[in-house]
């Protein structure tokens, strides 16, 4: 008789099929509720990694391109002083708006000078796929009354080397001595300054005395995943992939304003 009861007091106590059921599937709860925090964490980490890799390498890009531009010297000769020349354009549905944004690529050259030692030094995209492409340098010099010229496609590729992937936008404008752009058809009687439409963007060639006072440098990087993505994607989606809105807001665009340092103001009176 006292056995009966102290089993009846062990039943009381235990767990029952029903409570044990009731706390696996809170316990199923918290941990999927766990998870996802967990998965958002490691998603936002991400984000903030990529977006801090793109903004430290559009800096160090954008930084570079101001430091050697301000240095464009003119030769006082035929040849080109300054030269820039848009390739090829594309459009980005922006997000949230029915607005696009325009994107240029394109190539540039100018001079510089150390001592007697005259620096030709260019900057171009290749490849370019579907708007996407990567940012190449290359340098050449030339001694004395000797300057360094445009050097042709292969010349670029002998004298060139990497700089930035993920490039989707490279726009270089230039501006006189009153800050007023340079656009067709060429304001005053400047015979040294010419300027014309591609592309629907500015083409420009400085020479003898000529070079831009101040030129307003435009740099646009796309993420590494969303630019692995656009790689991975058949060549017939990837244009629509990056005309997305959502791709277009993995674009960071870097704005430079720089002031040509050896500007001869006599190029423009």
């Amino acid at each position: 008789m006292n056995f009966a009861k102290s089993d009846r007091r062990l039943l009381a106590i235990a767990f029952s099929l029903i409570e044990m059921m009731i706390t696996v599937a809170l316990l199923g709860f918290i941990v999927v509720g766990l998870t996802a925090m967990f998965v958002q964490t490691q998603r936002a980490f991400r984000g903030g990694m990529a977006q801090t890799d793109v903004l430290e390498a559009g800096r160090a890009t954008s930084d570079l391109l101001a430091r050697e531009l301000e240095l464009a010297q003119p030769a006082y000769l035929a040849n080109a002083n300054f030269y820039v020349q848009p390739q090829t354009n594309n459009f980005q549905s922006l997000p949230g708006s029915s607005m696009q944004r325009k994107n240029t690529l394109g190539e540039f050259f100018f001079l510089t000078r150390s001592n007697l030692t005259w620096t030709g030094i260019g900057y171009f995209m290749d490849p370019v796929t579907n708007g996407v492409g990567t940012l190449y340098r290359y340098q050449t010099n030339a001694s004395g009354s000797q300057t360094p010229g445009l050097p042709s496609i292969a010349g670029k590729y002998a004298l060139s080397h990497r700089v930035a992937d993920g490039i989707v936008h490279l726009r270089l404008q230039a501006y006189n001595t009153n800050g007023v752009l340079l656009d067709p058809p060429i304001p005053g009687a400047w015979t040294n300054v010419s300027a014309s439409w591609n592309l629907g963007e500015i083409a420009y060639t400085f020479t003898s005395n000529a070079v831009p006072a101040y030129v307003e440098l435009e740099l646009g990087v796309l993420e590494y995943p969303a630019l692995k993505k656009l790689q991975a994607l058949p060549s017939a989606a990837r244009a629509a992939y990056l005309a997305r809105e959502q791709t277009a807001g993995r674009v960071h665009i870097f704005r430079r304003h720089i002031a040509v340092r050896n500007v001869d103001p006599e190029a423009y009176r």
